[in-house]
């Protein structure tokens, strides 16, 4: 199915979700703001995978709200 998506013209990423490793995807992380802030350009962004702006963009908003005084 996989390969088959791919030549169907899915990027990886999307082909990926008939994988069984796509079932559970856990993220641990911690850093200085500056990190965060690197993370969130690149997770909540128009180019990043559906599914991880999806998880991000609400950690992200509620991030602004307690580091940047943003609603």
């Amino acid at each position: 199915n996989y390969m088959q998506m791919i030549e169907n013209k899915f990027t990886p990423q999307q082909a990926r979700q008939v994988l069984p490793n796509a079932l559970k995807t856990e993220i641990n992380m911690c850093g200085f703001i500056s990190d965060w802030e690197y993370f969130f350009k690149l997770r909540d962004d128009k180019a990043a995978h559906p599914d991880m702006v999806k998880l991000v963009k609400p950690l992200h908003e509620e991030f602004n709200k307690k580091f940047h005084g943003q609603d």
